[in-house]
Formats: structure tokens, C-alpha cells, sequence
């Protein structure tokens, strides 16, 4: 019996719930969203333990078993025995198609998630959330700046992950030119130019867009719509 975590891809809602085969239950509710579920912590436990949870998280309850996603989720002790989370093969990808992903950025998809999302991952590091991908023309997916691969490292490490490491994360690495030469067979003049001010522009709405929805008060980096260089 256990207790599972399931988040809706890497920046959405979790779901605290109880089954016997988690995997399953995971396969089970993937069927009714358009968003990848990934299960981001697995503890042996009761019923019993799964209302004491839902207690924990109340303030953050969304609806029903649904609640909005704290770090404390992955890191606090709940005196319930940590489980290893089950590989999950998907079949059937209707709702999460990957056509034209390279495997950079399915492998960067599948750890953010792994460590509970781009959010958490930006928490420990204190900076905004889109600070840490890069946002590409035509390609609104994630790929982990290569600075912040080191953070990443160490938290899944943190959780057990101990597979990944830089060189691991480097074999990956998809050159630019290749990733731009899928969408512009042919060389043109500015292109990067037109990339960063693509960038600049989508971060600058990502700030503002997240500021007016959760107040200034509530960031946790310094705000500015002035985006990092690459």
C-alpha cells in the first residue's frame, strides 16, 4: 500500500492519494489530462496516513485530493517509509505527444519533474522560473540553461537519482545550430540576434504575467524584466 505524489507536468497542481499500485493509478488519471502526470514521491502508508496528509497540506487544498505544490512535499519527514518510485512506460502518448522533442529535451523534462517541477527548482536557486530554460522560437518546451545543471544534479541526488551526473546531462546536449537548422534549413544573417530579442520579450511577458497573478510580495527572486544573458 502507498501513498503517492503526482504532479501535472513540471510547474502544476498535486495530487496526494492512496493505491495499491501507484503506477497504475498514475496510467489511470493520465487518461483524463492533456498535461504529463509524473509521480514525484512514493511513501508505504495507510488511509490513515494519506487523511493525515491531506490535513498537513489543508491551507494548499485546491480540490479534493488536488492541492497546490510545496517543497515541503518532497523534503519533509513524514515518518513514513520512502518507496522507489516505479518506472512509468507510456504506450499511448495522445495526450503527450513528443513528436520533433530531441532527447535533451525529453530527459530535461522528465528530471525537472522528477525533482517536483521548474518551480522548485527555481526556489532553491532564488531565481524566476524562466530564467532556468531557454524559450526558443517556435519550440516552447523545456531545455535546463547549462548552468543550472549542477542544481539539478544535486537534487536528484537528493532524492535518490544517483544515475545522473554532468558527464550523463553533457551526452545529451543538443548543439544550437542544431536545434535552429530544424526550423531554418538554411543560414540567415541575425539569427541568434532575433532569437535573444524572441527571449528577452517572452521573459519580460512571463515576469509580468506572474506578478499580477501572484502579487510582487510573493517572488522570490529580484524582480526585473531585464532577462539574463545565456
Amino acid at each position: 500500500m502507498s501513498i503517492y505524489f503526482i504532479r501535472q507536468g513540471t510547474d502544476g497542481h498535486v495530487k496526494i492519494g492512496f493505491a495499491t499500485n501507484a503506477a497504475k493509478r498514475l496510467d489511470q488519471l493520465q487518461t483524463g489530462h492533456s498535461e504529463v502526470l509524473s509521480i514525484i514521491r512514493l511513501l508505504e502508508g495507510t488511509k490513515e496516513d494519506e487523511v493525515r496528509l491531506h490535513q498537513r497540506f489543508g491551507e494548499l487544498r485546491l480540490t479534493g485530493e488536488w492541492f497546490k505544490f510545496s517543497d515541503a512535499m518532497l523534503t519533509e519527514d513524514f515518518g513514513l517509509t520512502e518507496l522507489e518510485i516505479p518506472p512509468v512506460r507510456r504506450a499511448r502518448r495522445s495526450n503527450f505527444d513528443t513528436t520533433g522533442w530531441d532527447p535533451e529535451e525529453i530527459l530535461h523534462y522528465q528530471l525537472i519533474t522528477a525533482v517536483g517541477g521548474r518551480e522548485a527548482l527555481a526556489r532553491r536557486l532564488r531565481v524566476a522560473p524562466w530564467e532556468l530554460t531557454r524559450w526558443e522560437p517556435h519550440r516552447h518546451r523545456i531545455r535546463l540553461r547549462k548552468r543550472y545543471w549542477s542544481a539539478l544534479i544535486v537534487m536528484l541526488h537528493e532524492i535518490g537519482r544517483h544515475d545522473i551526473t554532468y558527464d550523463v546531462l553533457a551526452e545529451y546536449r543538443t548543439p544550437y545550430a542544431a536545434r535552429s537548422k530544424q526550423f531554418w534549413p538554411e543560414h540567415k544573417q541575425g539569427m541568434k540576434r532575433r532569437d535573444r530579442e524572441f527571449e528577452a520579450q517572452k521573459r519580460a511577458e512571463a515576469e509580468q504575467d506572474w506578478l499580477a497573478r501572484n502579487g510582487p510580495e510573493a517572488a522570490w527572486w529580484p524582480i526585473s524584466t531585464t532577462p539574463q544573458s545565456e
